[in-house]
């Protein structure tokens, strides 16, 4: 993962600190951030906040979104190829076209989710929330 003024070394750390003890540290929020295009292969971003943000061609492979909350977030075009995102919320985010191949999508919230066009080879959706969620035409 490479730091930015978006994402800091300080914030990032601060974060893991917070997962670990919701006592200290502080929460990832990122609410409506420009990330597009980011490299954010491996991040722990896990409970992070980072509704209605724009991950549009964001490499997140093997990141751990666990808990994270992306509800209306866009990640169209997005690597998430091996990502842990269970009990994460994605309702209404947008992941066209994104690379979802062996992702771990247990208990997550898909509901009215655009996933046209996506990879979903080997994704474990048990217990998803797919309610409304678009898969593209049939």
């Amino acid at each position: 993962m490479k730091f930015n003024k978006i994402i800091t070394k300080k914030m990032y750390d601060d974060h893991q600190v917070w997962f670990n003890d919701s006592t200290k540290g502080e929460r990832l929020y990122l609410a409506g951030a420009n990330l597009k295009g980011m490299n954010l292969e491996g991040a722990n971003l896990a409970g992070a906040i980072l509704t209605d943000a724009d991950l549009t061609n964001t490499n997140l492979k093997g990141a751990n979104l666990y808990l994270a909350n992306l509800s209306g977030a866009d990640l169209s075009g997005v690597n998430l190829k091996g990502a842990k995102l269970r009990r994460a919320d994605l309702s209404k985010a947008n992941l066209k076209g994104a690379n979802l191949i062996s992702a771990t999508l247990t208990d997550t919230n898909l509901s009215k989710a655009n996933l046209t066009g996506a990879k979903l080879n080997e994704a474990n959706l048990y217990d998803a929330i797919l309610t409304d969620t678009n898969f593209g035409e049939r």
